[in-house]
C-alpha cells in the first residue's frame, strides 16, 4: 500500500532531511522549481539536483535508508510524495538539519529558509549515521 502527500510549499521553504524506517518514496514535482537531495545512511551514495520541476519529466525514486529534503525556488511549489508504508509517529522518523557541514550543500540562499520547529532541531548527519549503524532505535 502506497500513501499519498501532496504538500504545498512557498518560496525557500526547507523540508529538511527526513528519514522513516524502512520506508521508501517517491517524489514528483507537480507545480514549481526545487533544488533536492538524497544521501545514503549505509554508504556514500547521493544525488542532487540543483533545479527540478515537473517540466523535467522525471520522479525521483529514494530507497530505505536514505535521507532526503527539498528546497522550494519558486513562488509556490506542489511537490507529490509516495510512500510503501502509512506514516506510523516520529519514533520512526529521523532528521538531519538542513545545513549540516557534513553534508556539504550549498542551497544557494542568501537569508535563511523557513523551516520546520522538527527540522530546525534535527540532528547531524554523523549522530544520525552512528545510531543507525547502532540502531539504537
Amino acid at each position: 500500500m502506497w500513501r499519498i502527500g501532496f504538500p504545498i510549499h512557498e518560496r525557500e521553504f526547507c523540508e529538511g532531511f527526513m528519514g522513516i524506517i524502512k520506508l521508501e518514496s517517491l517524489f514528483i514535482p507537480i507545480k514549481g522549481v526545487f533544488k533536492f537531495y538524497a544521501k545514503g545512511l549505509l554508504n556514500d551514495d547521493s544525488v542532487f539536483f540543483d533545479s527540478w520541476s515537473h517540466e523535467s519529466g522525471l520522479a525521483i525514486y529514494v530507497p530505505p535508508n536514505y535521507i532526503n529534503g527539498h528546497l522550494c525556488m519558486s513562488d509556490e511549489a506542489i511537490m507529490m510524495y509516495k510512500w510503501t508504508h502509512n506514516y506510523n509517529g516520529p519514533e520512526h522518523q529521523f532528521t538531519v538539519k538542513y545545513n549540516d557541514p557534513d553534508l556539504g550543500i550549498d542551497w544557494g540562499l542568501d537569508a535563511l529558509p523557513i523551516v520546520s520547529r522538527r527540522d530546525a532541531n534535527g540532528m547531524s548527519y554523523k549522530e544520525l549515521k552512528k545510531q543507525y549503524e547502532n540502531r539504537v532505535w
